[in-house]
């Protein structure tokens, strides 16, 4: 059984407690919509200007970012936590699978998860906020995100690695989350931020994912007006991706 094919197995083993859940299906879909419903009402709420803008499309980026730190970084690294903890992940790391395919496991995992939640949320933002994006500025998006939660899986997998036991890795997951949603730029503005903090915010994936998805949202920009802040988010993706396999390894030699 090669790399690919042993990947997508466990991907699909663990996707059928999750379908089995009813309510496991509900709360991921919902979330982001409910979110990004009253993230736009508060803005729409506190906007000077509500006649010429529309809130619900302006906060739609920082949703998008924000459900992929919860779902990917915080949800990879609670799993992982409570694989190890319960003797999974040992058995998995003594057994013939690679590390690899257990990092590659989760990171499709998670893809599948926020491709949906995605898809569902603009198919919301198209019917009742009036979105209106291409088929190409739609597959940018849908590319961009898919990077993210590559980025927030390694991230989430890492941390767990770090911490070790799941009830602190989820809370100080939340704590990384707000942290890192407040100084990226997600949900306050760059410049109202001190500069030091500017400057550290620039250093973070964030970052560049709220920048690209707001172009490509709120000013329609093509691939080509991106591709910087892409070619990072590629790098910052293997960089992860790299490190939560390197730990994995470690871990089945020394474990």
């Amino acid at each position: 059984m090669n790399l690919w094919r042993k990947t997508f197995c466990l991907t699909l083993a663990n996707l059928k407690p999750l379908i089995r859940r009813r309510t496991n299906i509900f709360l991921l879909c919902s979330f982001p919509i409910v979110f990004a419903t009253l993230y736009g009402w508060s803005l729409n709420a506190f906007s000077e200007s509500q006649t010429d803008t529309n809130a619900y499309l302006d906060g739609l980026p920082s949703t998008i970012i924000t459900m992929l730190m919860f779902t990917c970084f915080n949800g990879a690294g609670v799993a992982i936590a409570k694989e190890r903890k319960s003797g999974l992940l040992t058995r998995l790391l003594l057994s013939p699978t690679h590390p690899v395919v257990i990092m590659y496991t989760k990171i499709l995992f998670f893809m599948i998860i926020i491709l949906i939640q995605t898809t569902l949320l603009f198919i919301v933002s198209r019917i009742f906020w009036g979105l209106t994006t291409n088929i190409a500025t739609l597959f940018c998006i849908l590319v961009v995100t898919v990077l993210i939660s590559v980025i927030m899986t390694g991230f989430g997998v890492f941390f767990a690695n770090l911490i070790r036991t799941p009830e602190a890795t989820e809370y100080g997951g939340v704590i990384i989350i707000f942290s890192l949603l407040l100084i990226g730029g997600c949900w306050v503005p760059i410049y109202m931020l001190p500069e030091f903090v500017q400057s550290v915010a620039k250093g973070l994936p964030i970052f560049y994912a709220i920048n690209i998805l707001k172009q490509l949202i709120l000013s329609a920009q093509g691939l080509g007006g991106i591709i910087f802040n892409v070619i990072i988010l590629m790098i910052i993706s293997v960089l992860f991706t790299f490190i939560g396999t390197t730990q994995f390894e470690w871990e089945r030699r020394n474990g």
